[in-house]
C-alpha cells in the first residue's frame, strides 16, 4: 500500500514537474514573443523618427555648408533685399493656403482611408483656386503698399519671387504632411533631400556662378517650388474628386488659424520693415545674416516637432494629456541644449560660415537663438490648443501677442536699434508662451478633462 502510495506520489511529482516546465516554457516564449513584437514595433517607431529628423538635419547642414560660398557672392544690398522679402512669407503662407494643410493634418486619423482621397482632392483644387485669385492681387496690394510707404530696396521682380515660392511650396508641404501621417519616412526622407539638393544646387549656379546676387537668390528657389509642386501634386491627385462640404468644412475650420497666422508677421516679421526705414545698410545686412543662422538652429525644434507630430495628434485624438505633455517636454529640452551650444560658440562659427566678411553677425545670431528657445515654448502650448480644436483661442492669444510685440518692438528698436529688434523677438515668444500656458491650465483644461470622461 506504502509502496504504491509512494509511486503515485513519484509519478504525480513527475507529472507536475514536467507541466510546471512546460507552462513555464509556454509563459518564457510568451514573453520573448511579446518581446520581439515589441521590439519590432519600436524599431520600425525609431527608424521612422530617426529619418524624419535626419532629413532635416541633413537640409539644415546642406544650408550651413553652402553658406560660406553665398556669403562670399553676396553684398549687403543682397541679403537686405532677400532678407526684407522673405519675411513677408509669414503674411503670404496663410493667406495663400489658408490652413488648409492644418485641417488635413488635424483630421487625417478621423477619416477613413477612402475619404482621406477625397479630402486631399479637394483641398488640392481649393489651393489651385486660391492661387488663381490671389497671387495677382497679393503681389498687385503689396507693391502698392511699398511704394506707399517709400521703400528704399527694388520691389520687382524680388517680391513677385517671394509670392511664387511661399505658394507653390504649399503643396510640397501637403505631400511632406501625407508621408508623415502614413509613416512613409523613406519616401518622406526622398522627397524633401531630393527639392532641397536641387533647389540649392540650382542657387548656387545662379549665386556663385553667375554672379546673380539677390535675384538668383531668390528666382532659384521660386523655379524649383514650380517644378517640385507639379511633382506633389500629381503624386496626390487621384480619382478628380471635390466635395463642396469638405472645402466648406475646410475653411471654417481655418479661417481662424490664418488670421492669427498672419498675426505672426507681427510678432516675428515686422522687425525688418522697422529696421530697413533706419537705412543702416551694413548693420541691415548683420541682422539678417545672423537671423537666417540662428534660424537654421530652429531647425532642430521643426524637425523634432514634425518627426513627433503624429505620435502629439495621436495622443490629443486619445485624450491622453500627460503623454503629450511629456512629449513635448522632450522637444523643448533639447531645443534649450542646441543653442546654449551654439551661443558658446558663435563668434568662431560666424566667422567661417561667413568667409569672414560678416563675423560681427555674431552678436544678432546669438541673442535671434535665444529665440528659438521661446517660440518652441509657444509652439508647444499651440500644438494642445489647436490640437484639441480650440483654434479660436489661438486667435485671441496671437491677437493680444500681436498687439504687445509690436509695441516692445517700437520702443526697443527706438532705443537700441538692431540688437533692440533682436531682443524684441525673443521677448515676443516669451510673452505669447506665457498667456497659452495660462489659457491651457486655467481655462481649456476642465473642458479637456470633460471631454475624456
Amino acid at each position: 500500500m506504502q509502496r504504491h502510495l509512494c509511486c503515485y506520489l513519484r509519478k504525480y511529482r513527475i507529472i507536475l514537474l514536467n507541466g510546471l516546465t512546460q507552462f513555464s516554457e509556454k509563459i518564457l516564449m510568451t514573453k520573448k514573443l511579446k518581446v520581439i513584437l515589441l521590439f519590432k514595433k519600436y524599431a520600425l517607431y525609431f527608424k521612422n523618427a530617426s529619418l524624419y529628423f535626419l532629413v532635416t538635419i541633413i537640409t539644415s547642414l546642406i544650408g550651413l555648408v553652402v553658406f560660406p560660398f553665398m556669403a562670399k557672392n553676396m553684398s549687403p544690398e543682397d541679403y537686405n533685399i532677400t532678407g526684407y522679402f522673405t519675411s513677408f512669407n509669414l503674411l503670404l503662407l496663410p493667406l495663400l493656403n489658408f490652413s488648409l494643410i492644418t485641417y488635413y493634418t488635424r483630421n487625417y486619423f478621423k477619416f477613413s482611408e477612402e475619404r482621406r482621397i477625397v479630402v486631399a482632392d479637394t483641398l488640392l483644387k481649393a489651393l489651385l483656386m486660391l492661387g488663381a485669385v490671389l497671387i495677382p492681387l497679393v503681389t498687385l496690394g503689396f507693391t502698392i503698399f511699398f511704394k506707399l510707404t517709400n521703400v528704399a530696396l527694388p520691389i520687382f521682380p524680388f517680391f513677385l519671387f517671394a509670392v511664387i515660392s511661399t505658394f507653390f511650396n504649399n503643396f510640397l508641404t501637403l505631400l511632406q504632411v501625407k508621408y508623415r501621417m502614413q509613416r512613409k519616412a523613406n519616401k518622406y526622407f526622398k522627397l524633401t533631400l531630393t527639392s532641397t539638393l536641387i533647389s540649392t544646387s540650382l542657387t548656387l549656379l545662379m549665386v556663385v556662378g553667375l554672379k546673380w546676387g539677390a535675384f538668383g537668390a531668390m528666382f532659384a528657389p521660386a523655379i524649383v517650388a514650380i517644378l517640385v509642386a507639379i511633382y506633389s501634386f500629381k503624386k496626390m491627385y487621384n480619382n478628380n474628386k471635390f466635395e463642396r462640404s469638405i472645402m466648406k468644412d475646410a475653411f471654417h475650420f481655418g479661417w481662424p488659424l490664418s488670421v492669427s497666422a498672419m498675426l505672426w508677421y507681427f510678432v516675428s516679421g515686422i522687425d525688418k520693415a522697422f529696421l530697413e526705414q533706419l537705412n543702416d545698410i551694413d548693420n541691415f545686412a548683420l541682422y539678417n545674416i545672423g537671423g537666417s543662422v540662428a534660424s537654421r538652429l530652429g531647425i532642430i525644434y521643426v524637425a523634432l516637432a514634425q518627426t513627433f507630430d503624429p505620435d502629439i495628434y495621436k495622443a490629443i485624438a486619445d485624450n491622453q494629456l500627460k503623454k503629450v505633455v511629456q512629449i513635448i517636454g522632450g522637444i523643448v529640452g533639447t531645443v534649450v541644449v542646441a543653442n546654449i551650444v551654439f551661443i558658446l560658440l558663435s563668434k568662431p562659427l560666424m566667422k567661417l560660415l561667413t568667409a569672414d566678411r560678416y563675423t560681427m553677425s555674431y552678436m544678432y545670431a546669438n541673442v535671434l537663438s535665444l529665440r528659438n528657445v521661446t517660440t518652441a515654448l509657444y509652439y508647444s502650448t499651440i500644438v494642445i490648443i489647436v490640437g484639441y480644436g480650440f483654434t479660436k483661442y489661438d486667435l485671441v492669444i496671437r491677437i493680444i501677442g500681436a498687439g504687445f510685440s509690436v509695441l516692445i518692438y517700437k520702443v526697443l528698436i527706438d532705443k537700441f536699434q538692431f540688437i533692440g529688434a533682436a531682443w524684441a523677438q525673443v521677448f515676443s515668444f516669451f510673452i505669447l508662451a506665457i498667456i497659452s500656458a495660462f489659457v491651457i491650465i486655467f481655462i481649456l483644461k476642465p473642458k479637456i478633462s470633460n471631454n475624456g470622461k
